[in-house]
């Protein structure tokens, strides 16, 4: 498949008049966009024009059946201050969100990209089948997914509702979600985060980490939130990214992280007086519990919260 490297490749380095044969193609991006390759069409960078070469052979009579693009995040701290190669990047990404006529999706890291590859091909195979089982008169059975454990990350009733303050910047952002502009709002949340320090918007980041299968870099915005919480004594806060990440560790199946982080969060609420949030954390580590065949335990958890309902009156 040739050498690659994440500043940027496209179907595998074939040159434009190859795409033409390609069934399949995918984009890559990171922090580059290229140079100009001095074409006709005035195309800024190789990038650019074997993805609108492959955009044409998708549109018309050519082998082509499916477009991949996939960009692998960036530190955030470089959204802040991008550059020109980065903005031209982020212009793309943009450009594809506004159009709308092409889907794309982010990944943070090389077992992330790998799942996604793979669920790219295992679609334009079982499309590929269908074709020619219908050509020759077949019938192919429609394969319904596995139906997926549930992976909570503690966002049913978040632990913050108690305290949190009306953020008018936060009210913003959830507007430009609604739009559907994601780089423009991920940027305006980066660039409110490294100033001024905002938990809500450390929290609002976090999430739109999670929307965006990005756990990694999810992780480390609630770790980050954690500690900056802790700092200022905002102890719900805390608990709050505490709980995040026990969320996390749960989807990736590892049972004691996840208790342990739950644990802390559990603590973090006793220490603010939270018992409302201390009351859903109980209930999470028995959802916990009982997954991992703890009944006992996950009893326990279960009369704990129980017994905190009436102490406000839910």
């Amino acid at each position: 498949m040739g050498n690659y490297s994440w500043r940027s490749w496209a179907a595998a380095g074939k040159k434009n008049e190859e795409l033409r044969d390609c069934d399949l193609f995918v984009l890559v991006l990171w922090d580059r966009w290229g140079s100009s390759t001095g074409s006709k069409e005035g195309h800024t960078s190789g990038t650019e024009e074997e993805y609108q070469v492959a955009l044409d052979c998708l549109k018309h009579e050519y082998p082509m059946r499916e477009m991949v693009v996939l960009f692998k995040t960036v530190d955030p701290r470089q959204l802040s201050d991008p550059g020109p190669q980065l903005s031209a990047v982020l212009d793309f990404k943009k450009k594809l969100e506004k159009e709308k006529t092409l889907l794309f999706e982010t990944f943070d890291s090389t077992e992330v990209f790998s799942e996604k590859i793979r669920k790219h091909l295992a679609k334009w195979t079982r499309d590929h089948e269908k074709e020619i089982s219908s050509k020759a008169g077949l019938a192919i059975k429609e394969m319904k997914p596995a139906k997926k454990e549930d992976e909570s990350v503690y966002s049913v009733v978040d632990i913050e509702d108690a305290e949190q303050k009306e953020d008018p910047f936060v009210q913003r952002i959830e507007k430009i979600y609604e739009n559907g502009n994601l780089t423009d709002a991920e940027a305006q949340l980066v660039g409110e985060i490294m100033p001024r320090k905002s938990l809500p918007a450390f929290y609002e980041y976090g999430l739109f980490l999670l929307k965006s299968e990005r756990l990694v870099d999810a992780f480390s915005i609630f770790q980050e939130m954690h500690k900056l919480a802790l700092t200022g004594d905002e102890l719900s806060w805390a608990a709050t990214a505490m709980a995040k990440i026990g969320g996390i560790y749960r989807m990736q199946n590892d049972f004691d992280k996840c208790q342990n982080a739950l644990n802390e969060a559990l603590e973090l609420n006793k220490k603010a007086k939270n018992e409302k949030a201390e009351m859903f954390v109980e209930i999470w580590l028995g959802d916990l519990l009982l997954k991992f065949k703890r009944p006992a335990k996950a009893l326990e958890a279960y009369n704990n919260a129980f017994a905190l309902t009436s102490d406000f009156g839910n």
